[in-house]
Formats: structure tokens, C-alpha cells, sequence
């Protein structure tokens, strides 16, 4: 998931001992087998870094999360903007120039730690979607990296995940999903919300300089919130199956109760690319049909779309989605998302609007900068991305 900062004195994943869910079909490594130097070709799902994000006090990593390709079958590794490419910052590669160098491992997992490390470079950085901050929308945290010839498992494959479908699927709630990150590993969980609006936290250098805030629209929200840590950014979320899950989300960041994931088809979208993967070919149907209960978060999604600006203005708010009530699962809820749900916050909120019941949901702060890593020693700390 995001950063991990030991200096601001908050862990956004990991208030509580890390837990990793084994139920459905995931079984795997809890994390350190992630962190380590891989063999190459690497498969993903591993430690990751552009090898320029550090400064004189800190280094940042995150995952190295999945395999794309363009239209001409070139490869490139997909992970999130701050990952990959130093909040908007990343220098990206151009003709006869390659861009910044991405290492497998992350500077944080190198020895020494925060080693730049030029022979660890397995892809350069080719293009990221700019992360637009103060208001304006955003859909996705994302960029890539076009792959170093026999550093990367051509197949696409993932770490205890093996190889996906390069067919995404669109998120419903209560799917359940697993992803393969840096820092926790294999975990499991299952998508709380959808079309859901959040503002998001980032400090715009690694360790170091100012906090600001983003808007991203039609976002994934899920639960629980050890589903990702720090370090754990640039995870691809796909559905709990055994063999060649579908892509779902793009990870990115979360707080001690929640993840956020970008939906995948607004991330192949921006960027142009697919992933690598067999295609699965859906059995063929005469008209495509709804269950009750997804008409009813449709017409719920109509709502929460039109009072959106309404509900980000009520206090305490960071966002809402729309999911299933926490008492009725066949009742179509908008959810509020609020730093902390006090009287006082609950009592501002509608208790429905148009017939959609409004429920308060305590999230905390979004971030894409949370946790803590292990101090490294000597004059620098390290931090997750």
C-alpha cells in the first residue's frame, strides 16, 4: 500500500497485530519471501522502488505489482504513480533515452538499505498518470514501466498468485479478492464499497516535505484493512479464485479499517495497455440481467452522484461509496465516510436521501503515506510506499 513514515508518529496499517486472512482458495507467504532479492526473471507481487526515491534521510518502496503490454506487445511492469514515479516527479524515457531506473529490490529491502543499486534495475519508467491535488478529480494512481529484456517473467506471473486472466472484472460488493504485495504478502478480503468518491493524503517527497490531499472518483473500497500495509502500493487486487484470476483493482492506499483501489479498467484506460494473461471468454448470454440487490446500488450510485459534493462538505467527512447496509444484506446503502464518527458528526448526517438510507462509516484518514517500517541506522530511516 502506501508509504510507511517512522517520523510522523502514526501507523495507518498496523494499529492492531498484522493479520492475514486465509479464508477462500488464498494460501501463501505472509510477506518476507516478498521483500527479498528475486531471481531473475522476477515475478511480481514483489519489493520495489524508482531507484531516485531518497533523499538524505529517507527511502521509500512499494510493489512492483503486475504485468502490461501496449498494442505492440511490449511489456511493462504496472505500479502506482508514487511508487513508480516520485509523485509526478518521475522522469519518464524518450527516444534513445531510457526513463528512471525501477529496482527489484525496493531501496528500503536493498543492503545496505537504500543502496542505489544500477544492476538492480528491471524495468525504466515509461509513463505515469499525474496525480492532480486540491480539489480537481482524479480516477487513477497508476504508471508504468517498460520492462529490461530477461528481468521479468515474461508470463506475468505473481508472487504465490501465479498467473492472472488478461480479462478484468468489474467490481460488485461482497466479491472477494486477493492480492500480492511487498510487505503483507498474500491476503485476502472481499469489496466493501463501490463508486466511491475519497480525498487521499500524500506528502510529496519520500519522508519529507508537504502533506497534500486528492479527490479520486469511482474508486473500490475494501475491507478488512490488514488487506494492505505500507509497502504494499502498486498491489494488483484480483478476484479469489485458484487459477488465472481476473483483475479487479489497483492498490494505492487505505486506513486502519479500509483499502482504496483504482478500478482496473479506468487504470488499462488511462494508460493504454492490457495485461499479460490468457483471456477468459465469458459464457454468452441473451440479455445481460441484474440481481435486486445490484439494481438497487445502481439506482443508490445515481443518488450518492448527485449529493457527492453535499455529502464531502458534512463534517468530518472523507468521502462516500455505496455498499449493503451492516444490518439488512439486501438493503442498498450510501455510505459516509467520516475521520472519526462522533455524536456530533452523526447527528449532521442525513439519515436518507431520496429513500437511500445514509450510513456513517469511521474510516480515519485515506492515505497514501501510512504506517512505519524499521529504522535502517546510520542518518536514514526507512519508509514504505
Amino acid at each position: 500500500m502506501s508509504r510507511t513514515r517512522t517520523h510522523r508518529g502514526f501507523v495507518i496499517f498496523g494499529l492492531a497485530p498484522c493479520l492475514l486472512l486465509v479464508t477462500g482458495v488464498a494460501r501463501g507467504d505472509s510477506g518476507p519471501a516478498h521483500r527479498v532479492e528475486q531471481k531473475r526473471p522476477i515475478k511480481l507481487g514483489t519489493s520495489g522502488s524508482n531507484i531516485y526515491d531518497r533523499n538524505s534521510s529517507y527511502c521509500c518502496s512499494g510493489t512492483l505489482g503486475s504485468l502490461v503490454k501496449n498494442a505492440l506487445g511490449a511489456q511493462f511492469i504496472l505500479t502506482n504513480n508514487h511508487v513508480g514515479a516520485l509523485v509526478n516527479q518521475g522522469v519518464v524515457g524518450r527516444k534513445g533515452v531510457a526513463g528512471q531506473g525501477l529496482i527489484q529490490p525496493g531501496l528500503i529491502d536493498q543492503s545496505p538499505v537504500c543502496y542505489q543499486d544500477q544492476k538492480d534495475i528491471v524495468a525504466n519508467l515509461s509513463a505515469f498518470v499525474p496525480i492532480k491535488f486540491g480539489g480537481t478529480s482524479n480516477l487513477v494512481d497508476a504508471a508504468v514501466a517498460q520492462v529490461v529484456a530477461g528481468k521479468v517473467d515474461s508470463t506475468g506471473a505473481i508472487l504465490d498468485i501465479g498467473t492472472i486472466s488478461a480479462t478484468p472484472r468489474g467490481p460488485t460488493v461482497g466479491l472477494k479478492v486477493k492480492k500480492s504485495g511487498r510487505t503483507s504478502g498474500l491476503t485476502t478480503g472481499k469489496i466493501y464499497a463501490i463508486n466511491a468518491t475519497v480525498t487521499v493524503q500524500y506528502q510529496q517527497g519520500c519522508g519529507i516535505g508537504a502533506i497534500v490531499t486528492a479527490r479520486f472518483d469511482d474508486q473500490i473500497i475494501i475491507t478488512p484493512g490488514s488487506f494492505l500495509k505500507g509497502g504494499d502500493s502498486g498491489s494488483l487486487v484480483v478476484e479469489n479464485v485458484g487459477a488465472n484470476p481476473k483483475p479487479v483493482a489497483l492498490a494505492f492506499a487505505g486506513s486502519s479499517n479500509f483499502a482504496v483501489g483504482n478500478r482496473i479498467q479506468n487504470v488499462l484506460n488511462a494508460l493504454g495497455v492490457s495485461f499479460v494473461g490468457p483471456a477468459t471468454v465469458n459464457a454468452p448470454s441473451r440479455l445481460p440481467t441484474l440481481s435486486i440487490l445490484d439494481a438497487r446500488l445502481e439506482a443508490a450510485s445515481r443518488t450518492r452522484a448527485r449529493y457527492g459534493d453535499f455529502l464531502s462538505g458534512l463534517p468530518e467527512a472523507v468521502g462516500s461509496g455505496v455498499g449493503v447496509s451492516d444490518t439488512n444484506p439486501n438493503e442498498a446503502v450510501i455510505q459516509l465516510y467520516v475521520r472519526q464518527a462522533s455524536d456530533s458528526v452523526r447527528l449532521a448526517a442525513p439519515a436518507a436521501l431520496e429513500g437511500v438510507r445514509v450510513e456513517v462509516v469511521e474510516t480515519g484518514e485515506f492515505r497514501a503515506l501510512p504506517g512505519s517500517c524499521t529504522p535502517c541506522g546510520s542518518a536514514a530511516k526507512n519508509s514504505c510506499r
